[in-house]
């Protein structure tokens, strides 16, 4: 009977500890939420607290269950026994596991990139970092899906953030005209463009420099159809940047037509050998037939 008695309680602490989970979390989440909108704090330390909520939770409620239950006092003791075989399966299982928690703690230490950092990763993928946890970092894209990377992972690749220590970006637009087409005027519609804004922050070199007019317009390329310009502006941060790019393609293709600027498009020369040229005219009158 008192062995069903601690069986029994098997069920009851399981639950214990989800509840106590879910309630804990709950109050982390009201917490974070609470600090970040009013002392406009870091919210990666918590969130990564919170992940470990469970993990903490579950491992001592596995504990007590063993500690408890007859059974599985038994169960542990021949474990133990063979404590060899036991650490050797266990700890090529868990290597992996092992090197993203040892790893999830090294990013909050030294955080190379927080919550809610915009990072750019080596295949050119880019989002925001929604959550830390023990094994993984969850990465949400621009297209509003969720990346799941590990965290060994994340410590070992070189990426790119975009808002550690300052969020302002040098964001380089680039634009193609034609030979024929006056790269002076081209320049200036750009450049006009992009003085008349206000979120185009003032020009300050790398080195510290600085300059009158908010952006560098320059030719970059020389390629087979035509000239490349590009544009070096400054602004508070990528989602900035990247909108009034797009905002500039809109003007441009209304401004490059009404002066007569051509933005160029790939040309092919077709050689055909002898007797070819025919055959083709006459495969052409055939297909208008049909």
């Amino acid at each position: 009977m008192k062995d069903f008695e601690s069986y029994y309680q098997i069920p009851v602490i399981i639950l214990g500890c989800w509840l106590l989970s879910v309630i804990l979390k709950s109050i982390f989440n009201k917490f974070i939420e609470s600090r970040r909108s009013s002392l406009d704090i870091d919210p990666t330390n918590f969130y990564f607290l919170r992940n470990g909520i469970s993990f903490v939770i579950y491992t001592i409620g596995i504990v007590i269950v063993f500690m408890n239950t007859p059974g599985f006092q038994g169960f542990g003791t021949t474990i133990f026994a063979s404590a060899g075989l036991f650490a050797a399966i266990v700890g090529f299982a868990s290597k992996e596991a092992f090197a993203n928690i040892v790893s999830g703690i090294f990013i909050i230490i030294f955080k190379p990139f927080r919550v809610n950092d915009l990072l750019e990763f080596e295949n050119n993928q880019r989002g925001f970092v929604e959550d830390i946890t023990l094994r993984h970092t969850v990465i949400k894209d621009l297209n509003n899906k969720r990346i799941i990377i590990p965290n060994s992972t994340m410590s070992s690749e070189s990426i790119i953030n975009y808002h550690i220590s300052d969020k302002r970006i040098l964001f380089h637009y680039k634009v193609g005209i034609s030979y024929e087409s006056n790269v002076e005027k081209a320049t200036e519609l750009i450049q006009n463009y992009l003085e008349a804004r206000k979120d185009v922050l003032k020009w300050e070199g790398i080195d510290g420099s600085t300059r009158d007019t908010k952006a560098r317009i320059r030719v970059t390329e020389l390629y087979d159809s035509g000239v490349t310009l590009r544009a070096d502006y400054w602004c508070e941060d990528y989602d900035t940047a990247f909108n009034i790019s797009c905002l500039l393609n809109k003007e441009l293709l209304i401004l490059f037509k009404e002066n007569g600027i051509e933005i160029p498009y790939p040309h092919r020369t077709l050689v055909f050998k002898d007797g070819e040229p025919g055959q083709a005219k006459a495969k052409l009158i055939q297909g208008q037939e049909s």
